[in-house]
């Protein structure tokens, strides 16, 4: 079979990343090379509208591929009706151009239909099926097929294989991944870049990136879709050191990078804001030329924006050559994260005035940025845009509204907007119910939690742990209770709320159990959980217990603490009377301590009357932030309490000059 490459951008769930695709192409096109023509359906119902003789398989071959490519079922379909009153159904080219039809349709079981009344069948029909359950269908499917296939006595190719590959990507089945990467070892295919490559991109996308980095690192062969395929798993996993380092060692190799290369680099940064690494990729992608290429462009824009660089987001849009409507939805989303909502409409308004007309993502980024009380109007305002664009029934748009409306304290907008929505989708709920919580709005939170019961709605785990964190947050433990233990199933997140829920009201010994039956359900915990936990631990005055978990992090899970992991044992510590550990921690620790970390330790001294400690601790907190009036307060309150009032008011008047500019040393 001929095999056009072509370089496209490819989409992985919810992320879209542009991906070097030359050697990927996800559905097999026939025995033949077809190139598009226009109005080929057009000619095919002229031939019979003038009686011109019967179409044979080469011809109808040609008109499949143009259905398929241009997605259209409708004519599709009718083609195929025109092929069995033809008796040409059972040809197996054409037959095979048929899978492939209903395949980029997405109708996979039409195309099982016509695999299944084949009389002969070749690799290309398995893998045409093959491609069709990579784009729409479970990749036990696929897996399944793959399986029949050999006991058909059919050999599979790199193509099958790859279809394989692609299927479990599309449905971050990790499980069926393994597999299908078990079968090739030892095989002529095990050392195959392509296959490789695949592999990295389908155990990436199904969340393991050590075996992603695996496969990259033990690659005998490496191309520029190779390096791009981990700088795009790093890239989805927010893995920003990891992805620049990547970019570094493929040029210590000899492999220059291309756009492809540096839109997945400035995505991973993007991904995980960083100021110090956005400036200096940004520093080279000057110099290699390509700040002036329209993705890049893009890209930079959406980097700054997220990590707070909103000037230089704007020098970066203002020095671009040629913008397009992703250029402006980036900078209204950049002026949006930085609380610059009156510049994010003003920006959507010069957008009409230059003619640009905004689609739904503007929609979504604009409602975003008036999601407060006093831009109330001006979301109203919107709203009407929305409606006037012909956005107004779209899901995502809605959700948007939703959202705006619930953050607005305008609840019964945004349960309004909700039941206009002709399927209450996950989404739809989340939106709700997150307007509740950030309202604390308890009344309306238990109305839809009993209409999402009166409708038979699914309550999946995203659902769940959204009203869990709900009622949660209104005091409402029991009722937390009640709906994780309802939940049929239960993610880390679902764990890891519930415990939270504990912790935050005080109830130590509660999620300490929680936690015990997390482990036996043979959930992992994450980062967060640990966060958790030892907030519960300390809220319980459980000292041993905190140090235990705190050393199992490492010892047993293998997560590395961060800064606020020993925030939480400093606060353990110090709230349990042990000042003395508790500074003796923050010195000890692999992270600068900022002022936050000393005003922990400080907040206890009143409690032990420690003046020692709260003047040293004091001192640390004003070299780190000299506008700190906090810490003065708390300074006195330990003096107060130590019945030392004269201190207290030397401190008081201290801090009545620092508020008038005079900060003394």
């Amino acid at each position: 079979m001929d095999h056009v490459g072509v370089r496209t951008r490819h989409s992985f769930g919810s992320s879209s990343l542009l991906i070097d695709s030359d050697k990927f192409i996800p559905i097999i096109h026939g025995t033949m090379k077809v190139t598009h023509k226009p109005f080929i359906f057009e000619q095919f119902i002229n031939s019979q509208q003038f009686n011109i003789p019967h179409l044979q398989s080469p011809e109808l071959v040609t008109i499949l591929l143009s259905c398929a490519e241009n997605k259209n079922l409708v004519q599709g379909r009718y083609a195929h009706a025109y092929i069995i009153t033809q008796g040409l159904h059972l040809d197996f080219r054409v037959a095979n151009a048929l899978i492939h039809m209903y395949g980029y349709c997405g109708v996979p079981e039409d195309a099982q239909k016509v695999f299944e009344r084949m009389h002969f069948r070749n690799v290309i029909s398995w893998n045409n099926l093959l491609g069709t359950y990579a784009h729409a269908g479970p990749s036990r499917r696929a897996l399944d097929l793959f399986v029949r296939m050999q006991h058909d006595k059919f050999t599979p190719n790199r193509i099958s294989i790859l279809m394989v590959i692609f299927a479990c990507a599309s449905n971050s089945s990790l499980s069926d991944g393994r597999q299908i990467h078990a079968h090739i070892l030892g095989t002529a295919y095990e050392h195959d870049v392509v296959l490789r490559t695949a592999l990295v991109n389908m155990y990436g996308k199904c969340g393991s990136v050590y075996d992603a980095w695996r496969i990259f690192e033990g690659s005998i062969e490496l191309d520029i879709v190779a390096w791009n395929a981990i700088m795009s798993v790093y890239s989805q996993h927010g893995m920003a050191k990891e992805a620049l380092g990547v970019l570094l060692q493929m040029q210590q190799q000899g492999e220059l990078p291309n756009r492809v290369s540096i839109v997945n680099v400035v995505s991973a940064c993007a991904n995980n804001p960083s100021k110090s690494y956005s400036k200096w990729l940004h520093a080279y992608i000057v110099g290699s030329g390509l700040e002036q290429n329209l993705i890049v462009g893009n890209a930079l824009i959406n980097m700054h924006g997220k990590s707070n660089n909103l000037d230089i987001a704007i020098q970066t849009y203002d020095r671009m050559h040629s913008k397009d409507i992703i250029s402006w939805n980036a900078l209204i989303s950049a002026y949006a994260r930085s609380d610059r909502s009156n510049m994010a409409h003003q920006l959507f308004i010069q957008m009409y005035q230059e003619g640009i007309l905004p689609n739904k993502v503007t929609f979504v980024v604009i409602l975003d940025a008036c999601s407060d009380p006093n831009m109330l109007s001006r979301g109203r305002q919107l709203h009407t845009s929305a409606i006037v664009s012909g956005f107004q029934s779209d899901i995502k748009v809605k959700n948007a509204l939703a959202n705006m409306y619930g953050m607005c304290r305008k609840l019964e907008d945004a349960l309004r907007i909700f039941n206009e929505m002709p399927e209450h989708s996950t989404i739809g709920f989340l939106t709700v119910v997150s307007a509740c919580v950030n309202q604390e709005a308890i009344s309306e939170g238990t109305l839809l939690h009993a209409y999402i019961i009166e409708t038979g709605s699914r309550l999946d785990i995203m659902l769940g742990n959204a009203l869990v964190n709900l009622y949660s947050k209104c005091g409402r433990l029991y009722d937390a209770r009640d709906v994780f233990d309802a939940l049929p199933e239960k993610n880390v997140i679902t764990w890891t709320t519930i415990i939270d829920a504990y912790a935050q009201h005080g109830h130590g010994i509660e999620a300490i159990d929680i936690f015990d039956k997390m482990q036996e359900a043979m959930v992992k915990p994450n980062a967060i959980t640990f966060v958790n936990l030892l907030t519960a631990c300390s809220h319980a005055g459980l000292v041993e217990e905190g140090h235990a978990y705190f050393r199992s992090m490492v010892q047993k899970y293998d997560i590395e603490p961060s800064l606020d992991h020993y925030h939480c044992m400093i606060d353990l510590l110090a709230r349990s009377g042990r000042l003395n550990e508790a500074e003796n921690m923050l010195y000890n620790m692999p992270f600068e301590a900022s002022a936050t970390s000393w005003m922990i330790i400080l907040s206890f001294c009143k409690k032990e009357a420690d003046i020692t400690i709260a003047e040293w601790a004091t001192e640390q907190i004003i070299k780190l932030d000299s506008n700190s009036t906090a810490a003065y307060v708390m300074l006195s309150n330990v003096y107060l309490s130590a019945c030392r009032e004269d201190l207290a008011l030397v401190i008081q008047q201290q801090k009545m000059l620092s508020e008038q500019g005079t900060v003394l040393r």
